[in-house]
């Protein structure tokens, strides 16, 4: 559903299975931004996966916003701010709310040129 949305909005998208699929695509693609959840599949949780991109020099810069509804608690909140999410979005989440956070977090990042 979010894919789509963002697709309608004129986005690329590209999912991966798990948390280590994401971050070798992310290494490769370099997208403009990584969407997660908190609970992946097997493997990392999304917070994980946030700061594996952090500490890889090609990936660091890649805004990571979190879609979750798993967040509720202070510990998994402070783990979201020490891993430098660019926003926390609690579930139910709309397609067009995600859509307007992403181009407001894309807006907000530095241009290279």
């Amino acid at each position: 559903m979010y894919a789509e949305a963002l697709n309608s909005a004129g986005f690329s998208t590209v999912e991966a299975t798990n948390a280590e699929n994401a971050l070798a695509r992310a290494a490769t693609i370099w997208p403009a931004a990584v969407i997660t959840d908190l609970r992946l599949g097997h493997g990392a949780d999304g917070l994980e996966l946030c700061e594996k991109l952090r500490e890889d020099p090609t990936t660091k810069d890649i805004p990571v916003i979190v879609v979750t509804g798993w967040i509720a608690d202070k510990k998994m909140r402070a783990r979201a701010d020490a891993a430098k999410c660019a926003a926390v979005l609690l579930k139910p989440v709309s397609p067009d709310v995600l859509v307007t956070v992403v181009l407001k977090v894309l807006q907000s990042q530095p241009t290279n040129g």
